[in-house]
C-alpha cells in the first residue's frame, strides 16, 4: 500500500530555557514523500538531554533512510531493531563519562506497504485517530501505553487516572534510552493495518498533554476543527501556557493506493466442459483397451460353419452327399460284430473330423478350450 500524506510539525520551547525535544525530519522539513517519523524527549534534569534526543533521532532516521529508501517495500520488526541498535550504539559512543547519564524517550512511526509500524520507549505518545464530523464522531483507535511510574500504579489500582494527572511523580519514567546500559530497554512495537483516507496519526511529547485530554484531542482532530494546518494552530494555542518543551507531528492520510506487485500471469483454467470431454475420452480409451486385451475370441469348437472357408464347406458337403445312407444300414445288418468293432474304432475318428474339421488343424485341446475365462463368454 502507498499512502499520500500531509505533515505538520510543532516545536515549542514552553517555559524552559533550552529545547530537549528532537524530531526527525526536522521541524518544518518534513514533506509528503517522508514515510519515517521519530520524536524524542530528552530527559529533563539529566545532563545533555538534548544530545541524547538528537543522537537517537539522527541515527535512527539515517539507518531507515539508507536501508529502506523505497517507502513501498516491506518493513519488519527486525528492520526496526536494526535502527534502534544503531541509536544505542551512538549513545554509547557519545557518553560523557558522568554518573548521571543523558537519556531520552523515543517514539517511532514508519509507513510501508503493509500499513504502519509504531514503536515507543518512555512516555511520549503516538495516536491513531479516525476523524468524524464532530468530537462525538471522532475516535481514538490506538494510543501507546506510557512507560511511567504513575501509569504502572494506575494499572495495579493504586492510583486513579485523575490522580495520575496531578501527581508529583508523573514525570518519572520506567523505560528510557541511555548510554552504556547493561541491558538495553526494548521498545513496544505495534502494527497498524487498518489505515483509511481521512485518518490522522498524532505523535507528541508529554509536554503537549499538560492541559489536554482525550476529549480535546477528539475535537481538534474532528472535521469541525478544520484542515491539518488549522489543527496544528489549535494545538499551539491550547499549549501556549505549558511549562515543558512540547513537540508534535500531525500526519494526515489523504489517500491510499494499492501498489501492484509483479506477479506471474495467471494460468487460465480449462472450462468444465473441457474436463468432461477429457474424462470421457479417457473412459472410452480404457474400455477399448480392455476389450482388445481381454475380449472373447471365438474358440474353434464354437465357430459357425459360415466362418469356415468356402472351399472347406463345399468339400464337406460333397463328401456327405456322395456316401449313400443305404450302405451304412447294410453294413450294420450284414456283419453285426464288424459293425460293432467299426463303431468302436470310429469313435473320435472320421465322423468327429467331419463335425469338427478345424479342431485338429488349430491344435486346440479340451484343456485349452476350457481355460478361457468365464467372464469372456457371452
Amino acid at each position: 500500500m502507498r499512502y499520500e500524506l500531509s505533515v505538520c510539525s510543532i516545536y515549542e520551547l514552553g517555559q524552559r530555557n533550552n529545547q530537549e525535544d528532537n524530531i526527525f525530519p526536522a521541524h518544518e522539513k518534513a514533506t509528503a514523500n517522508d514515510r519515517a517519523f521519530i520524536l524524542c524527549d530528552g530527559m529533563g534534569g539529566h545532563s545533555a538531554g538534548e544530545v541524547a534526543s538528537r543522537l537517537v533521532c539522527e541515527n535512527m532516521g539515517r539507518v531507515v533512510q539508507d536501508l529502506f529508501p523505497d517507502c513501498e517495500n516491506a518493513f519488519t520488526d527486525a528492520d526496526f531493531k536494526t535502527a534502534l541498535s544503531a541509536a544505542y550504539d551512538a549513545l554509547d559512543c557519545n557518553d560523557n563519562g558522568e554518573s548521571k547519564k543523558m537519556g531520552t524517550t523515543m517514539t517511532f512511526l514508519k509507513f510501508h506497504k503493509d500499513g504502519a509500524t509504531i514503536a515507543h520507549i518512555g512516555d511520549s505518545r503516538v495516536y491513531h485517530i479516525r476523524s468524524g464530523a464532530d468530537k462525538e464522531g471522532t475516535e481514538i483507535l490506538f494510543q501507546t501505553c506510557d512507560h511511567s511510574l504513575v501509569n504502572d500504579l494506575v494499572k495495579i489500582g493504586e492510583m486513579t487516572p485523575e490522580e495520575a494527572k496531578v501527581s508529583k511523580k508523573k514525570n518519572v519514567i520506567t523505560r528510557a534510552m541511555q548510554p552504556l546500559m547493561e541491558r538495553r530497554p526494548s521498545a513496544d512495537i505495534h502494527h497498524i493495518t487498518d489505515i483509511r483516507p481521512g485518518d490522522y496519526f498524532f505523535m507528541c511529547s508529554d509536554g503537549i498533554l499538560e492541559n489536554m485530554d482525550d476529549e480535546d484531542i477528539c475535537y481538534i482532530f474532528s472535521d469541525a476543527a478544520g484542515d491539518i494546518r488549522k489543527k496544528a494552530d489549535l494545538i499551539v494555542e491550547a499549549t501556549a501556557g505549558n511549562k515543558d518543551n512540547h513537540t508534535a507531528f500531525l500526519i494526515y492520510v489523504e489517500a491510499s493506493v494499492e501498489v501492484a506487485s509483479a506477479k506471474q500471469p495467471a494460468t487460465r483454467k480449462p472450462a468444465m466442459w473441457r474436463w468432461l470431454l477429457i474424462a470421457l475420452a479417457v473412459i472410452v480409451s480404457a474400455a477399448l483397451i480392455c476389450f482388445l486385451t481381454f475380449g472373447k475370441k471365438d474358440s474353434p469348437q464354437t465357430r459357425k460353419s459360415e466362418d469356415l472357408p468356402k472351399e472347406q464347406v463345399d468339400s464337406l458337403s460333397k463328401g456327405l452327399s456322395d456316401e449313400p445312407s443305404a450302405d451304412l444300414r447294410d453294413s450294420s445288418h450284414d456283419d453285426t460284430e464288424e459293425g460293432s468293432a467299426n463303431e468302436g474304432e470310429n469313435t473320435g475318428g472320421d465322423d468327429f473330423d467331419r463335425s469338427c474339421p478345424d479342431a485338429k488343424d488349430a491344435g486346440i485341446s479340451d484343456k485349452e478350450s476350457l481355460s478361457h475365462p468365464v467372464g469372456d463368454v457371452d
